[in-house]
């Protein structure tokens, strides 16, 4: 009997630990449990966001391209080039990268700003290796603050959003963009 108990006790303490750990692992994953007081992308936005989207070019501006037939990424990187004083041309690197690269996955918003944060590290740096780094570093910025804010597949996001929803989405990831790269306009005349 004591031997069963102790193997019982032994058991429960181990499950019990798993169990400890698994919700302490949980509860610091990058990925965190949706609730309703997680502010989501496509949420109305706060009196202060309002503000900040207003004094924003990219966040205004971005809503011109809507309708004209242009994919999230496409969307976002052209504003980010028209923001940069680039050309559009490099903009239709982004063609494969909308409906979440074909396949709904990746978020096009998501892939087209990183693709604007190369743009910018690439105007910010001359080096392979810096404007790497830069970018890298700039990117993880990006994608950590997506994260809290919505999922990352375009097949779980569509869902999530209306018209006036998806408006809402693409102005705080066009506020977003603009905030990383607008370093890059400092060099833009060197």
């Amino acid at each position: 009997m004591e031997n069963t108990m102790q193997c019982n006790r032994r058991k429960f303490i181990q499950s019990f630990s798993g169990l400890f750990m698994g919700v302490h692992l949980l509860s610091a994953s990058r990925f965190p449990i949706d609730d309703q007081n997680t502010l989501h992308l496509w949420d109305a936005f706060t009196d202060e966001e309002k503000k900040s989207i207003a004094s924003s070019s990219m966040a205004v501006d971005i809503l011109n391209y809507p309708g004209q037939g242009f994919s999230c990424a496409r969307t976002i990187i052209y504003c980010a080039l028209h923001f940069l004083g680039k050309s559009d041309e490099i903009g239709h690197a982004a063609s494969s990268f909308g409906g979440g690269l074909g396949r709904s996955d990746l978020c096009g918003l998501l892939t087209g700003g990183h693709m604007a944060i190369g743009v910018a590290a690439g105007m910010i740096h001359e080096g392979v290796t810096q404007r790497q780094r830069y970018a890298r570093e700039v990117s993880n910025q990006f994608w950590d603050w997506w994260e809290p804010l919505a999922p990352i597949h375009c097949r779980e996001l569509k869902p999530k959003y209306d018209q006036e929803g998806y408006s809402r989405m693409i102005q705080r990831v066009a506020l977003k963009v603009e905030e990383l790269i607008k370093p890059a306009l400092s060099h833009s005349g060197e």
